[in-house]
């Protein structure tokens, strides 16, 4: 049974649906993030009210993401809202038309960093029909470093910006030790994928990096088929010892996404139950 970091809702799905999927899966627990809204905020009260919802019916299973879209002024206050009154456990941002270091995320950030809750962010090619990958380099998360308090992942290992990605890790790493997460979920051809890895692996450890699918919340089938697709690579092309998928199936990510618990004012991080 494992745990997939990475799950997209459409709004559609019951929670019996996507817990189906998830047996078929052989899924644990899934963060499930709720449907972008655009910029329209009505859709995304509504996006994040379904999300809340799905989870409050499986609250052993289903972790619930809020979808945020900085551009919208309300999003700070959304982000309390969704937090606070629907027990939203995290928040996924995807740079589209801005920059992890720009206004609109930094205003996120700050009641990301107030509410204490985690993040997941996109790095890499995004797949979509408009000029939005330059806004996704691993490097301008950098601008994280302003924010010692906010615990984050950044997916796709950052393909086709691999090396960037971990040198990116690295420097938080010296920075400050367990800020950084890498969300493997596919993104990288097999090929560049594998090398990724085992790159990460020796660089950066086995600490700090988590499986992810991608997928929708009622697939199943692809969850599954990533999952075995990158224990192949992990066992068969790398080698790893049995100790590492655990960890990169379970026990990174309910380090990342675990029971926050703030530590006196003045210290720098808390502690994380797991």
């Amino acid at each position: 049974m494992a745990i997939d970091v990475h799950v997209h809702s459409s709004g559609k799905e019951s929670a019996a649906e996507i817990l189906k999927a998830m047996d078929e899966a052989g899924m644990e627990r899934i963060f499930l993030m709720g449907p972008y809204p655009g910029l329209n905020a009505d859709k995304q009260r509504e996006a994040d009210e379904f999300v809340a919802k799905i989870a409050s019916e499986a609250k052993d299973r289903i972790i619930p993401f809020a979808f945020i879209e900085p551009r919208l002024e309300s999003a700070p206050q959304e982000v309390e809202r969704a937090v606070t009154d629907l027990g939203i456990k995290a928040v996924k941002m995807i740079p589209m038309k801005w920059y992890p270091g720009g206004p609109e995320a930094r205003a996120v950030y700050e009641k990301v960093q107030e509410m204490g809750v985690p993040m997941l962010f996109h790095s890499g090619i995004l797949w979509d029909r408009e000029d939005n990958s330059q806004y996704c380099r691993p490097v301008y998360y950098e601008a994280l470093l302003d924010y010692p308090r906010i615990r984050f992942a950044l997916a796709h290992i950052g393909w086709p910006w691999c090396d960037e990605l971990l040198a990116v890790c690295g420097k938080f790493g010296n920075v400050r030790q367990g800020q950084i997460y890498v969300d493997i979920t596919t993104g990288a051809p097999r090929l560049w994928k594998v090398d990724a890895l085992r790159k990460a692996l020796v660089y950066l450890g086995d600490d700090i990096m988590m499986f992810g699918s991608d997928a929708g919340a009622i697939d199943g089938g692809r969850m599954r088929a990533v999952m075995e697709a990158d224990l192949s690579m992990l066992r068969e092309e790398i080698g790893v010892r049995q100790e590492t998928i655990d960890k990169i199936f379970s026990t990174n990510a309910m380090k990342l996404f675990g029971e926050y618990k703030a530590e006196a004012e003045g210290e720098e991080w808390g502690g994380w139950k797991l």
